[in-house]
């Protein structure tokens, strides 16, 4: 008797929702000593996909001084924040603001800041991955203080995303005091236009509302601070397929 074989195929088919948490990747941060207003120095991106990069520039107010431009890997930047103004001598005000660009060029490229006039700064550039790509960012939070010992804000975020903060002050010697929860990234200490700044960043991982701080101030220094909360990528669906086989 001849035997037949046959084979049963049973397919399954589901989906999976799949969402990658917003982490940072690296920060690179320098004190420029040029009297200059062109300041270029190198960060490293190693986002494979939905990364973007934070470049923060902040100095003394000389002669009405702010940024004007940043690009990376020769693509502009968009400023996204603006802190300038803040100071109890007003020819000394410290300016402060935030650049964003989306989908950065991977691997070691070239951040350049370009200044309204002639000066020094502290510059940091900070990438993170898994961010959004078509509105990165939530609500941006600030405050400034000429005589505050504390300084914080309170940041809406979400599950998955990361906040990000930039603090600037005027050096006192004393390391500033974060909270329980920041991972410091950069903390950097220059004598500028006459006068020696402190500026420092930090992320902490998202949730609902999130606490960004600074204590251990010294009363009547100069301040200023802004917090980012970087949204994650949205979800991807995930097709999975399995095929078992049978022969009898």
């Amino acid at each position: 008797m001849k035997r037949i074989g046959f084979t049963i195929l049973t397919i399954f088919l589901f989906s999976a929702l799949l969402k990658a948490d917003a982490t940072h990747d690296a920060t690179t941060s320098v004190v420029t000593s040029a009297n200059t207003t062109l300041h270029t120095f190198s960060h490293s991106n190693g986002c494979s996909s939905n990364g973007v990069i934070y470049v923060f520039a902040r100095s003394r107010n000389v002669a009405n001084t702010s940024a004007s431009g940043v690009t990376y890997a020769g693509v502009s930047l968009t400023l996204i924040n603006d802190s300038n103004g803040v100071s109890d001598v007003a020819a000394d005000d410290l300016w402060h603001n935030a650049w964003r660009l989306i989908n950065p060029a991977t691997g070691a490229n070239n951040v350049i800041v370009t200044l309204t006039a002639a000066s020094d700064a502290i510059l940091t550039a900070m990438t993170v991955c898994g961010a959004h790509q078509t509105t990165p960012e939530g609500t941006i939070v600030e405050a400034q203080s000429t005589n505050n010992a504390t300084a914080s804000l309170a940041v809406t975020s979400e599950t998955g995303g990361l906040v990000i903060d930039s603090f600037i002050q005027e050096g006192n010697g004393a390391d500033p005091t974060m909270g329980a929860l920041q991972t410091e990234r950069s903390t950097n200490q220059g004598a500028l236009v006459e006068t020696t700044l402190d500026a420092e960043t930090s992320t902490e991982p998202g949730q609902a509302s999130v606490t960004m701080s600074r204590t251990s101030l010294t009363t009547f220094t100069d301040w200023t601070f802004m917090a980012i909360p970087v949204r994650p990528a949205p979800a991807s669906v995930a097709l999975n397929q399995n095929i078992l086989t049978r022969r009898r």
